[in-house]
């Protein structure tokens, strides 16, 4: 697309001017992103970096356990359980400036191997993310296939361009590349707001750009609410509430490091509703503060259960059919591994039945009415062991909690087929979105 404002021209221009990718920062690449392999077939090894073979008697699962070492080219290699033809795909970045302007350059790297032959590779820049003196992003990036599944379907002829949004442009905007490439210019007033290399798994270019125009976020990260700044800079598209701002600047003045940010803001909203004064450091600050959410959520259990019995059950079944209205695509949704179970919750009684299982506040703080937010459960056997609450904008588990609101056992193994499954839920995103904003 041709660039039509004075700072698209402006960037377009600049671009032309950036220096090739060096041999250097490729060779880093190489070694950064890639191990090293081999492939056993029957008794021959094949080194797939230098492509010598040799005759191995050790049986197969021995040499994936321990590795084992090319006679030849002396390289460790790790043993790759496939026919030995295939190819690797990793991204790197590039840190740089151009005048104002502080640039992430994302290069694709392709490793190629066969048996027999020396490993190829070669590498193509892919998008480029241009972040001005007032924080404002501008990306060129090469073309996609539209008709791929996949977002990074690339077209490698086709040029760094602006390109106009579409379904899948908020993936490409989204991706973490940890891979940085060591020698960096950053500029100095990003340096000056509280940067110091870390990036906290926040895309480069969002991290830079919110230093720049966010002024709470500079003091998030300088102050070393580093928790509270990640959830900040993820969350700052759709907003935070007003209602946090006062009580993290009472944290700030009293150096409370908020360790857990959702259950502190949960923590929060239990203290409004019990008219507890949260600019109270005595209150904001509490020293434990799972056993301070904890009780408070108890407490507000015992007085809707015992108090507003018949209006609660009202209240559920008016907001079923709010639920229901908003998430009803998702009902049926189901992700299986070995013994673990995830569903999605499709009726507002379970959310307050696992709520008094679980003893945490996912019926309390009514997180049925979370309308970027899809709530699932996860079950071992027939029981439940966590609640699971995954962002519909950013597609990301925001948190999964067990009884308490602690991880079980089961916690990594949960949040992993959730995540292996995000993509279900994107398509049902998509294809439930108003056709006049999947045209964008």
């Amino acid at each position: 697309m041709e660039p039509k404002t004075k700072l698209e021209k402006m960037v377009v221009g600049f671009s032309s001017q950036l220096p090739n990718i060096t041999e250097k920062q490729s060779q880093w690449a190489y070694k950064k992103c890639f191990d090293s392999y081999a492939t056993q077939l029957r008794k021959n090894v094949y080194c797939l970096e230098c492509g010598h073979s040799w005759k191995d008697n050790s049986p197969e699962w021995h040499n994936e356990i321990a590795g084992c070492k090319c006679p030849k080219c002396e390289t460790e290699l790790k043993m790759f359980k496939h026919n030995g033809n295939c190819r690797k795909t990793e991204y790197f970045s590039i840190l740089t400036t151009k005048g104002d302007f502080q640039i992430q350059r994302v290069i694709i790297v392709h490793k190629d191997m066969k048996k027999r032959t020396q490993a190829n590779n070669h590498f193509v820049e892919v998008i480029q993310h241009w972040v001005g003196s007032d924080g404002k992003k501008t990306t060129l990036s090469l073309s996609t296939n539209g008709m791929s599944m996949y977002y990074d379907n690339w077209q490698y002829g086709s040029g760094l361009e602006v390109r106009s949004q579409s379904n899948n442009s908020h993936l490409r905007d989204n991706l973490n590349v940890p891979a940085v490439y060591p020698e960096r210019k950053v500029l100095a007033v990003i340096k000056r707001n509280g940067f110091k290399g870390n990036f906290y798994n926040i895309p480069n270019h969002k991290l830079f750009s919110i230093l720049i125009k966010d002024s709470f976020a500079e003091t998030l990260l300088k102050k070393k609410q580093i928790n509270f700044f990640k959830y900040y800079a993820e969350a700052r598209k759709q907003g935070i509430s007003d209602t946090y701002l006062p009580p993290v600047k009472i944290c700030i003045r009293n150096n409370y490091i908020i360790k857990d940010v959702s259950i502190w803001m949960d923590y929060i909203q239990l203290l409004i509703y019990f008219r507890k004064d949260t600019s109270n450091s005595k209150y904001a600050c509490p020293i434990d503060l799972h056993k301070a959410h904890d009780k408070l959520v108890e407490k507000k259990r015992i007085i809707t259960r015992k108090e507003n019995f018949e209006k609660l059950r009202t209240e559920i079944e008016q907001a079923q059919v709010k639920y229901s209205a908003q998430k009803k695509m998702f009902f049926g949704l189901e992700f299986v591994s070995n013994n673990i179970t995830v569903k999605v919750i499709d009726n507002v009684k379970q959310f307050m039945d696992d709520g008094d299982e679980l003893r945490h506040c996912v019926f309390e703080n009514e997180y049925y009415k979370k309308e970027d937010s899809l709530i699932l459960a996860a079950y071992y056997g027939n029981k439940t062991v966590e609640t699971i609450e995954v962002s519909l904008s950013n597609m990301k588990v925001l948190q999964s909690r067990g009884e308490s609101n602690k991880a079980t056992k089961y916690n990594k193994e949960i949040i992993a087929l959730v995540n292996n499954n995000l993509e279900q839920i994107r398509k049902i995103v998509i294809k439930t979105r108003p056709k006049s904003k999947q045209k964008r």
